[in-house]
């Protein structure tokens, strides 16, 4: 609460960093974009945060992707 979502972004880097600075970051600002490449391109292993205003909106997206996937 109270920080932008750069400074959210650059805590969560930041963390990730000081533990394994060789591990890869992607950070895609556009909930819907992230999604998307999320699902698009899956990695085994990974760890992926969506931060979002509306959660609702987020979920609908995951069920939409979810659902093409499953070819509905």
């Amino acid at each position: 609460r109270g920080r932008t979502a750069e400074e959210i972004i650059g805590l969560l880097q930041e963390g990730v960093n000081r533990v394994n600075p060789q591990l890869p970051q992607t950070v895609i600002a556009n909930e819907n974009l992230a999604l998307e490449h999320i699902y698009a391109n899956p990695s085994p292993g990974a760890l992926y945060t969506i931060m979002c205003d509306v959660v609702a909106g987020a979920l609908d997206k995951i069920q939409e992707l979810k659902d093409r996937e499953e070819g509905r």
